[in-house]
């Protein structure tokens, strides 16, 4: 299990979805994650220093959510494995679900 933690910049508050396939109008099949928010240290108008803990089992992931006011909406792919992640490739990631069937 990897634990995640990302910064909520600005208003979006950030999310992490587990990819288990893909749909045609989506993209993907995505199961979102529930995660644990730390307020601690937070400014007053909570729009930097709120902190989402997000506990992943091995899979591959969607992340939205960035480091700075510029990135805070940009998406990634990553890969768990255990307790580490790597970004990954979109064309890793469509290789990673089973081929549809005919």
């Amino acid at each position: 299990m990897k634990t995640l933690e990302i910064e909520k910049i600005g208003a979006a508050k950030p999310w992490v979805a587990r990819l288990t396939g893909t749909d045609p109008k989506w993209g993907f099949v995505r199961e979102f994650m529930n995660s644990r928010a730390d307020f601690s240290r937070a400014n007053r108008p909570k729009t930097r220093g709120v902190y989402y803990f997000f506990t992943l089992p091995d899979g591959v992931y969607e992340v939205k959510g960035g480091s700075s006011w510029k990135s805070a909406g940009d998406r990634k792919f990553i890969l768990v494995t255990g307790s580490e992640s790597q970004k990954i490739g979109l064309a890793e990631v469509l290789a990673s679900f089973p081929p549809d069937p005919a």
